[in-house]
């Protein structure tokens, strides 16, 4: 902490009174510092934010003082902007970061000491309370106007304008998932609402004028090719219209930009970079989905398309615009841009070299993974082989934490997936399903990104339903069952409404090939409604298999309470966390027993909600899940909520009962008992020395002494033993203790040879038997006891056995 006497506050010119407020506040709530090797005010900087996040986190008031100082303390105001500016360059582009968490944080620190509760849930946010921070930002920034405080009113603006930066960099991340691009729009509302109020309201410099606009135009192109858009009872020259005009919007931004310089931006080419992505992504999205959709002779004619094309030479600068004989020439020219975007030359590199760099060198980061997406999903390059591989590759990542890097991980073997299906590819074979499968159920555990996992299911659903033996249906039928448990019906009805039609199509079909009614005439509605009679009897008789499979699940965790001699609380809580979210919650959950729990007990990410089950004393049932989910959530556990209470409570119980005891009640030493547990947990190859000393004369030291006061003297020379090696106590007068293979015993057992029992008459050296045996965890003990009983017959009382 920045500490230093008010008295000498004068005589250090470089100390502004601000930061001994800061300090002063620090004192104040015992805030603690984590200072660099020379304290500075920064440190205290740094915690007093940190210390802000956890009361937000905490869902807690900040205090009023601290509250002023996040709205008038102009060098506290100067390093919130700063870190905060620090924080944003990770949110993209570093794959550890948890995206949703630290836009929370970031939105919570500039929300001038006030609670704003903007997210409802992963997905979805309150547009009106979002608008009424905006109010409060352009109410503060006209009271500093009016007052002419042009410092605080610069830094102010700042703040501002970062606000607006941070939900633009929400509109990217929410921009690849096909629910939360819904939320897109009305965020851009709300921004381009707030910067007319500012312009209008207040006498703005031509630098904040242009920022402003900047700002503007960016909204524009950056997420005018985003919008979902339905082909549902449109012609090609309707859709054409449609994507024509979205495309004048990203010019049209693009241009406003442009026009303000990008607000200075001395890294102007990043804007054209970033407006060439959004023009070629719309018009790659446009031709497929007029492949995907409409009949080749309806739209494949360069004349349809002669107004984008048009205004597409107009916008390239980074080359010449060839003349396009066919659409395909023009959609090899729009794929030939990401080679632009991504090496920055266009010449010596194309889009496929793209491909070929990342099966090299594995290397899955912000640069490449939206383009991999694109040239994947667009291009009919690609060969099988290279997709495979690719498949390959990202399925052996491990799961990132950053929730942006992460979907479009999945979205990418999703893509895959379904090309391979398309082109009736044989390449996903039983071991890369496998791995899908595996991959899907070791992460989706309680993540906010369920939606695209469970896509996954439907697509593996779609693939198997093309094949029509027993196997093939059922797998199909299953995939189907578990991406509706987890996601419901809505995106089938809209967005997946095409492939939904196509699964039950076909379970429809091969039900009737089953039959031998080929020769029968069938409407294509027919097959489909046969499809969903015969998934909706697979579902009632799946649910009674699952009631089954738990109930046999929680038979096969009791029985390893009673049989499995290495259970321990860590063990027992994972198997309860097994059990309750994959079996009951299909994997919508995070689960941890207070009172079993030792490691990874919490979830650090925010956009969760958390609910407590008192059991018995020293035990609660905590679970965590996605907001997102809540209503399949609130289902399932209403219907189970009485079922998991009483039978985790039984566990519990089962469990206390069944633990061996492992302290000695005489000496409070350990026992034989947690040895042998402790050797458990060892590995199999780890060679070990165990002492094992006898006392000869303890019986008779009882018959001298009353046996009260033995195990008075034994307890008291024992303890002073533990003090110096970790003793153990076996059956009698027997202790142990054990050693790495490479440890000194001896000078350990010349030690314990040196103490003596004391009494009130005196000290009582005993009469030792000492065995020395060297053995791993599955004969350590058994050799101990047949070398003490070789000590004992020895005339010194002393075994060595290896």
């Amino acid at each position: 902490m920045f500490i230093i006497k008010k008295s000498t506050a004068s005589e250090f010119l470089d100390v502004d009174l601000e930061d001994f407020v800061v300090t002063s506040l620090l004192s104040k709530y015992d805030i603690k510092t984590n200072t660099t090797f020379l304290d500075n005010v920064n440190d205290d900087y740094n915690a007093l934010i940190n210390y802000i996040n956890e009361l937000y986190i905490d869902n807690e008031k900040i205090p009023n003082d601290i509250a002023h100082e996040i709205t008038s303390n102009i060098n506290f105001k100067k390093y919130l902007l700063s870190y905060i500016q620090n924080k944003m360059k990770n949110i993209l582009d570093d794959s550890t970061t948890i995206v949703f968490k630290e836009i929370i944080i970031i939105i919570n620190l500039l929300s001038m000491g006030k609670k704003f509760e903007i997210f409802e849930s992963y997905n979805f946010y309150n547009m009106e309370i979002l608008g009424n921070l905006f109010r409060e930002y352009e109410k503060v920034l006209k009271d500093l106007k009016d007052k002419e405080d042009e410092e605080n009113f610069d830094l102010t603006f700042e703040l501002y304008t970062i606000l607006i930066e941070v939900i633009n960099e929400l509109c990217t991340i929410n921009s690849i998932d096909i629910l939360r691009k819904k939320t897109i729009n009305p965020l851009v509302n709300v921004i381009s609402e707030t910067i007319n109020i500012v312009k209008f309201n207040l006498n703005l410099d031509e630098d904040k004028i242009n920022t402003l606009n900047n700002i503007l135009g960016k909204l524009l192109f950056y997420y005018s090719h985003i919008p979902y858009i339905d082909t549902s009872n449109k012609n090609c020259e309707y859709l054409i219209e449609e994507f024509t005009f979205n495309f004048e919007k990203i010019y049209e931004g693009y241009d406003l930009s442009k026009n303000t310089n990008f607000a200075n931006d001395a890294n102007c080419d990043e804007y054209y970079y970033i407006f060439l992505n959004s023009s070629t992504t719309l018009l790659l999205n446009l031709l497929y989905k007029l492949e995907l959709t409409y009949e080749e002779n309806s739209y494949n004619s360069v004349e349809k398309f002669k107004e984008i094309i048009n205004l597409y030479k107009q916008i390239i600068i980074h080359k010449n615009v060839p003349v396009f004989n066919s659409l395909n020439s023009f959609k090899e020219e729009l794929l030939s841009n990401y080679s632009y975007i991504y090496f920055k030359d266009y010449e010596t590199k194309n889009y496929e070299d793209i491909i070929n760099e990342f099966i090299e060198n594995c290397d899955f980061n912000s640069s490449n993974m939206h383009i991999i997406y694109s040239l994947i999903l667009y291009s009919s390059n690609i060969d099988d082989d290279k997709m495979f591989k690719i498949l390959e590759i990202l399925l052996d990542f491990e799961k990132f934490k950053n929730d942006y890097h992460e979907f479009y991980k999945l979205n990418i073997c999703d893509v895959i997936i379904n090309k391979f299906i398309n082109q009736k590819s044989d390449k996903l074979d039983s071991e890369i399903i496998k791995k899908i499968i595996d991959y899907i159920e070791e992460n989706k555990i309680a993540s906010h990104l369920m939606s695209i996992y469970s896509k996954l299911y439907l697509s593996l659903s779609l693939y198997f339903s093309y094949y029509y033996d027993y196997d093939s249906i059922k797998n199909s039928s299953l995939y189907y069952f578990y991406y509706i448990s987890i996601n419901g019906k809505d995106l089938l009805e809209n967005e997946y409404a095409k492939l939904n039609k196509d699964i039950l199509y076909n379970h429809g079909k091969s039900n009737i090939q089953r039959m031998n009614l080929e020769g029968v005439f069938i409407s294509d509605s027919k097959y489909v409604e046969i499809g969903q009679k015969l998934m909706n009897e697979y579902f009632k008789q799946e649910e009674i298999n699952l009631k089954y499979q738990i109930n046999q699940d929680l038979s096969n965790i009791v029985t390893k309470i009673f049989n499995d001699e290495g259970l321990n609380n860590q063990l027992l809580n994972t198997y309860i966390e097994q059990f309750i979210s994959k079996d009951i919650f299909y994997g919508l959950t995070f689960v941890a027993v207070e009172g079993l729990c030792e490691k990874d007990c919490i979830l650090i990410d925010l956009g969760y909600e958390r609910l407590e089950i008192p059991l018995i004393e020293g035990y609660k049932l905590k679970i965590a899940y996605s907001k997102v989910y809540k209503h399949i959530f609130e289902n399932i556990y209403q219907k189970n909520k009485d079922y998991i209470k009483q039978n985790i409570i039984n566990l519990i119980i089962s469990y206390i009962k069944s633990i061996p005891i492992y302290q000695d009640t005489v000496t409070t030493l350990y026992n034989k008992n947690k040895l042998q547990a402790e050797l458990l947990q060892k590995d199999e190859n780890e060679e070990f020395i165990l002492v094992e000393i006898y006392i000869n004369d303890f019986i008779e030291l009882n018959s001298k002494f009353h046996y009260k006061k033995v195990n008075q003297f034994f307890k008291d020379y024992v303890l002073k033993i533990n003090e110096f090696i970790p003793l153990y106590r076996f059956y009698g007068p027997r202790i142990a203790f054990i050693l790495n293979k490479n440890e000194d015993y001896k000078q350990y057992i010349e030690k314990i040879k040196e103490l003596n029992f004391i009494t009130k008459d005196g000290e009582i050296k005993p009469n030792l038997t000492i065995s020395v045996s060297w053995g791993y965890k599955d004969n350590i003990i058994e050799k101990s006891l047949h070398s003490l009983d070789l000590a004992m017959s020895n005339e010194d009382r002393y075994n060595e056995f290896k």
